[in-house]
């Protein structure tokens, strides 16, 4: 298991890796921590703003290699939605980063909780319904038994998880 100040410093080098990265030119936190609700069993969800011209499958495999080579994921899934991929990673501690990556004209708050790190993101808008395969693919993320330490078993612990996990498939 994960501890809370772990988490804190991942995400603050994930924050500063983007912050480095000249093909990233914008960042915001999204999820629990952009509402300040996190709690001992919080993820960390990050959305990149990606300039015009990158290569966008080459940067997540680099921020893929990265994630696994410094966190220990033990499996990743991508999900698509609103235009953009999620790229989810389930730590061996059982931690799970969620990255998003943005093409540069459709990085938007999807979402009330949308707290810019840098950059200032397009006009928001409303969340779009989530698509079978989307839901198929949550399905898989959050009863995974792939990962040592699941989402799902993690849920289970914590009580709670249900709404919103499906809440935040629409993305």
């Amino acid at each position: 298991m994960f501890s809370e100040t772990e988490r804190s410093k991942m995400q603050g080098a994930l924050v500063a890796r983007a912050a480095a990265d000249d093909r990233v030119v914008g960042a915001a936190l999204v999820g629990s921590v952009a509402r300040g609700t996190q709690d001992a069993w919080a993820d960390i969800d990050l959305a990149l703003q990606l300039d015009h011209g990158i290569d966008e499958a080459q940067l997540v495999d680099e921020w893929t290699r990265t994630i696994y080579d410094a966190y220990g994921a033990a499996d990743t899934h991508d999900v698509w939605a609103a235009g953009a991929r999620y790229r989810v990673f389930l730590l061996r501690s059982s931690l799970q980063i969620d990255v998003s990556f943005w093409p540069l004209e459709a990085f938007r708050a999807t979402e009330p909780s949308f707290r810019v790190r840098f950059r200032t993101p397009n006009t928001p808008t409303d969340p779009v319904s989530a698509d079978v395969s989307a839901t198929i693919g949550m399905g898989w993320l959050y009863a995974s038994t792939r990962a040592p330490r699941s989402h799902a078993a993690r849920c289970g612990r914590r009580r709670r998880c249900s709404i919103a996990c499906a809440a935040r498939s629409s993305r």
